[in-house]
């Protein structure tokens, strides 16, 4: 779905749902209490002052229920939730994973080598160590600035860099 964002703020562009899945949408300009919005066909009033770039909820969120925006959990839920609330650190906890981690118990054998040892394409240095070749890695620090490194990094591609460079590569989130 393209939004037509040249246009003047209406109930309809203020915010963007990013992704169906999304129970929050992204506010593409401030949004001030009482305002209407109408996001994929749904009407929602603003209750709470809304940065533009903050999230807003788009459906009742309980505690501790999760908040996905781009498809992908952001969060969960430290209080109730109602939606034209700006969400943010004042109802929203971020969790740290915590992953079980397995080891085998010594009872079942590793497997063998591979016949052919995996190899990449590098070179030996002077000290005897290996390494990869040298490129630039232009990083994206989250999701709203992936296509903006993919775009730095595509700047590149005719470019004439360094000898000792080479190349340069977009890490998007």
């Amino acid at each position: 779905m393209l939004l037509e964002i040249a246009k003047l703020p209406t109930a309809e562009n203020s915010a963007i749902h990013l992704n169906p899945q999304d129970n929050v949408a992204v506010a593409r300009v401030p949004l001030a209490p009482g305002m209407d919005l109408r996001i994929d066909g749904v009407s929602i009033k603003v209750l709470d002052p809304v940065p533009a770039g903050h999230k807003i909820a788009l459906a009742p969120i309980r505690p501790g229920e999760i908040v996905l925006r781009y498809g992908q959990v952001i969060g969960r839920a430290k209080r109730p939730i109602e939606p034209g609330q700006h969400i943010h650190t004042q109802n929203l906890a971020y969790e740290e994973l915590e992953l079980n981690y397995e080891f085998p118990s010594g009872e079942i054998p590793y497997p063998a080598a591979p016949a052919k040892v995996p190899t990449f394409m590098g070179y030996v240095r002077e000290d005897g160590r290996v390494g990869t070749r040298n490129y630039i890695a232009v990083v994206a620090a989250s999701n709203c600035a992936a296509h903006t490194a993919e775009m730095i990094a595509g700047s590149f591609e005719s470019a004439l860099l360094p000898e000792n460079i080479d190349g340069v590569v977009a890490f998007p989130h």
